[in-house]
Parts: C-alpha cells; sequence; structure tokens
C-alpha cells in the first residue's frame, strides 16, 4: 500500500491500519508500565490493557476516584510521598504504626489489609473471608483484580474511610504550634 499508493478495498486498509495503530499503542503502554519505577505496585494487577469495570460500575464519582488514585500510587501513603522526595524505601514507614512503636513500610497492602489503625473500617466493610485470610501479596492482588461490584464498592468505600481517617489521625500526631 504505502509503496504503490494505491488501496485495492478502502475498507479492509482503514480496518488493518486501525489494528495496527492499536496494537503499537498497547505495545507501548506495555513498555512504559514495565519501565515505571512509579507503577511497580500497579504492574502487579495490570495484567491487559482495557478499561476496568469498576469505572463503570461505581456510580459515586469520588469512590471510583479514590480507588483509580490508588491503583495507580496517586496517593499520599509514604511509600509514594517518599519516592517523589528520595526517601529510601526502608525509610518510608507509616506513621501511624510507628507511633505505637512498629517500623513498618507504609505500602499500599499495608494500608489497605494490615495496618491496625484502619481494623474498624475492614471489619465493618470487607467479606469474612478476606478478613480471616492470610494478609499477603497474593490476597492483595486478588482484591484489586477482583471484578465482583459488591467487593469493588466495598474496598473503594474502605479506601476512601481509611484515607480521611489516616488525614485526620496523623494531624493528632502533629505537634501543636
Amino acid at each position: 500500500v504505502w509503496g504503490t499508493r494505491e488501496v485495492a478495498n478502502v475498507e479492509n486498509f482503514f480496518l488493518e491500519f486501525e489494528i495496527a495503530v492499536k496494537r503499537f499503542y498497547v505495545t507501548q503502554w506495555q513498555i512504559q508500565l514495565q519501565n515505571s519505577s512509579k507503577l511497580t505496585i500497579y504492574r502487579s494487577f495490570k495484567e491487559y490493557y482495557g478499561e476496568e469495570t469498576y469505572l463503570c460500575d461505581l456510580e459515586a464519582r469520588h469512590l471510583r476516584r479514590c480507588l483509580s488514585k490508588f491503583r495507580i500510587s496517586d496517593h499520599c501513603l509514604e511509600i509514594e510521598t517518599g519516592r517523589r522526595d528520595g526517601i529510601l524505601m526502608e525509610d518510608r514507614v507509616c506513621k501511624l504504626c510507628l507511633a505505637n512503636g512498629n517500623i513498618i513500610i507504609e505500602d499500599e497492602m499495608h494500608f489497605l489489609l494490615q495496618c491496625p489503625s484502619y481494623n474498624d473500617i475492614r471489619l465493618k466493610l470487607l467479606p469474612h473471608d478476606i478478613l480471616a485470610a492470610n494478609k499477603c501479596f497474593a490476597l492483595f492482588v486478588s482484591i484489586m483484580t477482583n471484578n465482583d461490584y459488591a467487593l469493588q464498592l466495598n474496598i473503594a468505600q474502605l479506601l476512601y474511610e481509611d484515607f480521611k481517617k489516616r488525614s485526620s489521625l496523623l494531624k493528632t500526631l502533629e505537634p501543636d504550634t
């Protein structure tokens, strides 16, 4: 086609061209995803290019936004703010756990499943099987890839409430000025 500048079937040409452009885009997306230091957690559960079901299913904009930002590490957890500020990974600790004498990196999994500061919210919003499960990385990935509407809604609500509580609790740790 490119050499002769003639197209035998215009419809087929445009279909093949569209497929080639999409394939190129997805390949570039995969390369950028693999090479990004910021998207380490995201690539652990985002295996394919495509729209996530929660983007259509979750009607409440604030919940959809909260879940989206959490998934792509656009949040205020120490794992992300420390990365932006050049703080060593081992020094990006959960300030709430540190206040109780525990030195634990505040990453997405700790925040969602492990930090004792949010146990009350987890008890209210997570199903019993998740609460009873070993809080390992495989469980975290399973939750983040789950397309069940009820679970997505509860996770989004959990994150929203956790972030609000985190902000409030961190203010109590600040020295009075």
